[in-house]
Order: structure tokens, then C-alpha cells, then sequence
């Protein structure tokens, strides 16, 4: 189910403010200091915006797999 309230790339663009936001409170964005699309590629979220996660559920999905 695609959402239909943003495109992909509005999507993304909200997923970044939440990176920054995160980056803000924790001494650095999650992923290095450039854009998503430069990190960790877009392909890797557009699942989770398939399935129909906001950009903050898809962030928090995607902690979920990191090592501690």
C-alpha cells in the first residue's frame, strides 16, 4: 500500500528533518553527515514507505537493527 498523502520524495525530505533532528540530540546525524541519498541510498527506505510507515516510524523500524 503506497501512502498517499506525500510523494517518495516529500517522504524523504521529512525523513531527513527527522535525521537532523536526531543528529541535533545525539552529537551527529545516524547514518554520516550527508543527505541520505549519499549515506545509505534511498532504495533502502522506499520499503518502508511502500508499506506505509511515516518517516519517523521508518526510523524507528530501521533502530531496531542497529548493534548496541
Amino acid at each position: 500500500m503506497t501512502p498517499t498523502h506525500a510523494t517518495f520524495e516529500e517522504w524523504i525530505t521529512a525523513l531527513e528533518l527527522v535525521m537532523d533532528d536526531w543528529g541535533a540530540k545525539n552529537d551527529g546525524r545516524p547514518y554520516g553527515s550527508g543527505s541520505l541519498a549519499e549515506t545509505t541510498g534511498l532504495d533502502c527506505w522506499r520499503g518502508y514507505y511502500n508499506d506505509g510507515y511515516s518517516p519517523r516510524d521508518a526510523f524507528s523500524e530501521d533502530q531496531t537493527y542497529w548493534e548496541d
